[in-house]
């Protein structure tokens, strides 16, 4: 991990605020990556034979961010900037870098922040549904 600093300092020619930048959009795309994995892993609390379908669907995720994502139409565009979020993982950190867009970071930010929120809300739900069919506790 320590090259990819040296890296960015001695390649890319970046200065120390271009560095923090960096770090914080990674960290922000590795926010969204793992609300995202939460979410997706969540679906086995209302339908409990499912694991093999939310590794599929986080492997789908995956597997799509790695694709360049311009070729798409506006549609899928707009699917991959919210429902499967690999637009905001690989595709506007990397243009906000590349542009020293504000308002992609700030985006980024928002995103990682809202999307952390709505993977603790799921996982609350899922949890208080999953905890209201265990009848255990009222065998006792």
């Amino acid at each position: 991990m320590i090259s990819a600093f040296i890296f960015w300092i001695w390649i890319a020619k970046c200065s120390a605020v271009e560095i923090i930048v960096l770090l914080a959009l990674s960290t922000a795309a590795g926010v969204i990556l793992c609300a995202t994995l939460a979410i997706t892993q969540c679906i086995v609390f209302w339908w409990p034979r499912a694991h093999s379908f939310c590794e599929d669907l986080f492997n789908m995720l995956l597997m799509v961010a790695f694709y360049p994502q311009h070729p798409y139409g506006l549609i899928v565009r707009i699917l991959l900037l919210t429902v499967f979020p690999t637009g905001l993982i690989a595709l506007v950190p990397v243009e906000a870098i590349r542009e020293a867009s504000v308002p992609k970071a700030l985006a980024i930010l928002a995103a990682a922040v809202i999307y952390a929120l709505l993977a603790k809300w799921i996982f609350d739900r899922g949890v208080r549904n999953y905890s209201s069919g265990n009848r255990m506790i009222e065998l006792r």
